[in-house]
């Protein structure tokens, strides 16, 4: 078989799976998805040695890192891979997700399946070429390098002024509601980091530009650390400011938002809504030293260190934060479970 017609059955077999992985709940419940098979995993360079619930969360990491990148060339087919996929973390099952996208566009149910097979075939191809072994592993990672710097070197030109936030906090994901006002501090600002900590190492994030900017890159340097580089429509000018949405889906999200500024701040606002409406223990995370917040139970910490704020009957919890610091920590944190006590 020559190199081109292999290429092309391991990319049949990749979507195949992704077939499989869409049946039921999809990726909304990773301990129900079938285990890699041995070509995916050889196509995906993942370690075949690993636990099979690693695989399958690795797996999951560069699915979402590989969407995002798709999303911002094309919309489209990227939502249909996110249906298929229920990335969004849908309750619905597999047969009624194509129902609900059917009513939704006034199509027949097998045009919305036919979309969402070419969605996978396209994320199949892009999945296979971005994870495919580089003849010098040296270059490929001075290659990797260079584009993570290009990313951070970007974050001194927009400061970030006010910062609007909404956390819903659902059985199965998180998402994250984001507006943010920056100013420019140099002449033609235009692009803007989103730096995010995770620290729970399963933690997947899908992104999306709701308005105002463009996301052009998405890079993860470990499993903890993840950078995103915006774009504005247009440079902005010194002294004048700008303001975009960004929305962050999350599953496996530690039970917590925070942020740490690269800049002092001038406000902030951070709202957490509970979708079962349950009065679980919330805290306020004020002036931390960054870096507390570590490890898979947080809670020793926060009782030592935090304030305990009141959540209303409707599930709400919100904080306004004013004149922040810049590398400290401020945010909300609750229970991740019904009953779980601190």
């Amino acid at each position: 078989m020559s190199p081109g017609a292999a290429a092309v059955a391991h990319d049949e077999e990749l979507v195949a799976f992704l077939k499989e992985v869409r049946k039921g709940l999809g990726l909304a419940r990773p301990d129900s998805l079938p285990d890699l098979p041995s070509t995916v995993l050889d196509q995906l360079r993942i370690d075949p040695d690993l636990p099979a619930e690693r695989r399958i969360h690795q797996f999951i990491s560069l699915v979402s890192r590989e969407l995002n990148r798709m999303g911002h060339e094309h919309v489209a087919m990227t939502s249909y891979a996110r249906l298929g996929l229920n990335l969004g973390g849908s309750s619905q099952q597999w047969t009624d997700r194509v129902n609900a996208r059917a009513d939704s566009d006034l199509v027949h149910a097998r045009t919305v399946i036919r979309k969402v097979n070419a969605a996978f075939t396209m994320l199949a191809a892009r999945l296979a070429a971005s994870n495919a072994p580089v003849i010098e592993d040296a270059k490929h990672e001075k290659v990797a390098l260079a584009r993570l710097k290009r990313i951070v070197d970007r974050r001194g030109e927009l400061k970030v002024v006010r910062w609007d936030v909404t956390v819903r906090v659902f059985a199965e994901h998180v998402q994250v509601h984001e507006v943010i006002e920056v100013l420019s501090q140099s002449p033609d600002a235009q692009y803007y980091v989103v730096g995010k900590t995770l620290p729970y190492k399963t933690s997947r994030v899908q992104t999306e530009v709701l308005e105002g900017a463009e996301l052009l890159e998405v890079e993860q340097p470990n499993a903890h650390w993840l950078l995103e580089l915006l774009c504005m429509p247009e440079p902005i000018p010194p002294g004048e400011t700008h303001r975009f949405t960004v929305l962050h889906d999350t599953v496996g999200m530690a039970p917590m938002w925070t942020a740490t500024g690269h800049h002092d701040m001038d406000e902030m606002n951070v709202r957490v809504w509970y979708a079962d409406r349950v009065q679980r223990p919330t805290w306020l995370i004020e002036d931390f030293p960054p870096g507390l917040l570590r490890g898979d139970d947080i809670r020793p910490i926060l009782r030592e260190h935090a304030v305990e704020t009141e959540v209303d009957r409707l599930g709400n919890a919100a904080h306004r934060f004013t004149d922040l610091k810049r590398d400290r920590t401020y945010g909300l944190a609750w229970t991740d479970r019904e009953g779980d006590e601190a």
